[in-house]
């Protein structure tokens, strides 16, 4: 069975990942509530999307100095 799964996941790397994040989903979905999950997955994304941000060109001291400024 192990040699089978994984034939099949280097076979189909995205049908794997895809049915992973469901299964995910689902578990979540089941034992904290929707808006749970819902609100989780918000801000992971939130949290990826800061990070890409401080990752980018823009560094993290623009990032501060913008909200800084959007603060005034």
């Amino acid at each position: 069975m192990g040699e089978w799964l994984k034939k099949t996941v280097k076979a189909n790397p995205a049908k794997t990942v895809g049915g992973a994040v469901g299964l995910v989903l689902a578990i979540l979905i089941l034992t904290i509530n929707f808006w749970r999950t819902l609100l989780l997955l918000i801000l992971i994304g939130t949290g990826i999307y800061i990070g890409h941000r401080v990752d980018s060109e823009k560094g993290f001291v623009r990032i501060i100095e913008y909200v800084l400024n959007k603060l005034r």
